[in-house]
C-alpha cells in the first residue's frame, strides 16, 4: 500500500497541469483533511447577457469531499444543465463510476461509489438544454481506513484441572502468522493474564473489511511418563490439533475464533470472544480494536 500511495502522490504531481482551453483543472488534494478537498469561488463565471449556456465555462460553486469509499461534488450553473460526474484510478487498482442527472437543474449534487486508499482523475460535464458542454477536470484521493486489533488477556474459567493450576500454553493465529504467547503458565479457573499485545493491522479494501482472529490456549496433562506430544513447536507443527478443540493423553485445548472490523470513524473499541461454557479449558479473550482514518 506504500508503494501504491507513492505512485499515487507521482501520479497527482504530473496530474496538476493546467488542461487545453474550453476546461479547467482543479488542483491536487491534501488527502485526510476534513471538509471539502477541491473548491472554486462561488462567484459564477462572466457570460454575454442573454446568450448564457454551456459552450463557455458555466460551472461554479464547485466543492468535492472524498471519503473512504466514495467521493461527493456539489456545484452551480449558470444555465439549467444536466451534470455528469465520473472518476477513474490513476492505475489499474481499484473501481471506477460515473454518475449523470436525470434532470436539468442550476444547482446539482452527485456522489460516486469508489475505493479507499485510491488516486482518481475525474471528470465532470456539463450540458444545457441546447446540448452545449462545458468539461472540467481534476484529480483527488480517497482516504485510507487503517484497523488494528490487540490482544490484551485472557481469563480462563475452567483449567480443566481437577487439583491445582492448568499449565496453559495460548498461541494466536492472525493475518497467517502463528505466535506463541504462553508458555506452560500456571494459572488457575478465574485468574486472568495478558497477552503481551500481540496485534495485526490491516487497511481497508473493496472486500469485507474484517479479519479472523484465532486464539488456541492448551493445559499441559503429561503425566510421570512424558508427553507424547511436544508442545515446543506446537501448534507449528499443525498437527491434529492445531487451532482445534478436543483432548489427548497430554493435553486439553480448546479455540475461540472470532471476526474483527471496525466502524467507518477513528476511534477504539473493546471487545471479548470466549468459547462455549463447559468445554475442556473454557476461556474468553479480551481485546480492542483502533481504527484510524487518514
Amino acid at each position: 500500500m506504500r508503494i501504491r500511495r507513492a505512485f499515487t502522490v507521482l501520479a497527482l504531481a504530473l496530474a496538476a497541469v493546467p488542461a487545453l482551453a474550453g476546461n479547467a483543472s482543479a488542483g491536487v488534494p491534501q488527502p485526510g483533511i476534513d471538509g471539502p478537498i477541491i473548491t472554486n469561488p462561488e462567484v459564477p463565471p462572466v457570460q454575454w447577457p442573454g446568450i448564457a449556456t454551456c459552450q463557455s465555462d458555466c460551472i461554479y460553486d464547485k466543492h468535492i469531499s472524498a471519503g473512504l469509499r466514495h467521493a461527493s461534488i456539489s456545484l452551480k450553473t449558470t444555465v439549467p444543465a444536466k451534470v455528469t460526474f465520473s472518476a477513474t484510478p490513476f492505475f489499474s487498482e481499484g473501481k471506477s463510476d460515473s454518475v449523470t442527472e436525470n434532470a436539468a437543474s442550476t444547482s446539482h449534487g452527485l456522489t460516486l461509489s469508489l475505493s479507499p486508499s485510491t488516486g482518481y482523475l475525474y471528470e465532470l460535464t456539463a450540458t444545457d438544454a441546447n446540448g452545449k458542454s462545458w468539461t472540467e477536470t481534476g484529480n483527488f484521493v480517497t482516504r485510507t481506513k487503517k484497523t488494528t486489533v490487540v490482544l490484551d488477556s485472557v481469563q480462563v474459567l475452567d483449567d480443566s484441572d481437577f487439583t491445582g493450576a492448568g499449565e496453559i500454553w495460548a498461541h494466536s493465529l492472525m493475518g497467517g502468522q502463528e505466535k506463541r504467547l504462553l508458555t506452560n503458565r500456571s494459572i488457575s479457573s478465574g485468574q486472568t493474564v495478558g497477552l503481551g499485545g500481540a496485534s495485526m493491522s490491516w487497511n481497508a479494501d473493496d472486500g469485507y473489511d474484517g479479519r479472523q482472529v484465532s486464539v488456541q490456549l492448551a493445559d499441559n496433562d503429561c503425566d510421570l511418563f512424558g508427553c507424547e506430544s511436544v508442545l515446543d513447536d506446537w501448534p507449528f507443527s499443525k498437527g491434529n490439533w492445531y487451532f482445534k478443540n478436543g483432548s489427548n493423553d497430554d493435553y486439553d485445548y480448546n479455540t475461540v475464533d472470532f471476526m474483527v472490523g471496525g466502524p467507518n470513524s477513528p476511534g477504539t473499541w473493546t471487545g471479548t470472544a470466549a468459547t462455549a461454557i463447559g468445554d475442556n479449558l473454557s476461556f474468553k479473550v479480551n481485546y480492542h480494536v483502533v481504527v484510524t482514518i487518514s
